[in-house]
C-alpha cells in the first residue's frame, strides 16, 4: 500500500495546503522535504554567532563522526572539511542539508527568510 504523505502533514499546517492549493500545487503530486532550519538572533551579527557557533559546530560534527562524513554544506555543495569554531562564522553559506545558518540581527535574520521563502 503506498502512502500519501499528504495525509500524514500535521493539522496546523492547514494554512500551507490552502496555500499550495492556490497557486495550484497539489501534495499528493508533490516531493517534500523537510531541512532543518537552524537560526539565531542576538543584538549583532557578531554577538549572534559568539552565543551560537560552538553549538552549530557540535551539530556538523556530529552528524559528519556518525551518520554522514559530508554533513555540512556551503552555497556551492558538501564542506570538504569543517573549520574550526572561530573560523565557521566566516564560511559564506556554511548550514547543514543544503540550508544556511540564519544567523545575526533580527532584521538580517528576517531579510534572508524571506527571501529564501520568495525563492521555493
Amino acid at each position: 500500500m503506498e502512502t500519501n504523505w499528504a495525509d500524514c502533514v500535521p493539522p496546523r499546517v492547514g494554512c500551507f495546503r490552502a496555500v499550495r492549493a492556490q497557486t495550484g500545487k497539489d501534495l499528493a503530486t508533490r516531493l517534500i522535504a523537510s531541512i532543518p532550519l537552524r537560526l539565531h538572533i542576538a543584538e549583532t551579527r557578531d554577538k549572534a554567532w559568539d552565543e551560537c557557533e560552538a553549538g552549530l559546530h557540535q551539530v556538523l560534527n556530529f552528524n559528519r563522526t556518525r551518520v554522514n562524513p559530508q554533513a555540512g554544506s556551503i552555497r556551492s555543495g558538501a564542506l570538504q572539511q569543517l573549520p574550526p569554531v572561530g573560523e565557521f562564522r566566516n564560511v559564506p553559506g556554511i548550514g547543514h542539508g543544503g540550508a544556511p545558518f540564519v544567523v545575526g540581527t533580527s532584521e538580517t535574520v528576517a531579510e534572508t527568510l524571506s527571501a529564501s521563502a520568495t525563492s521555493g
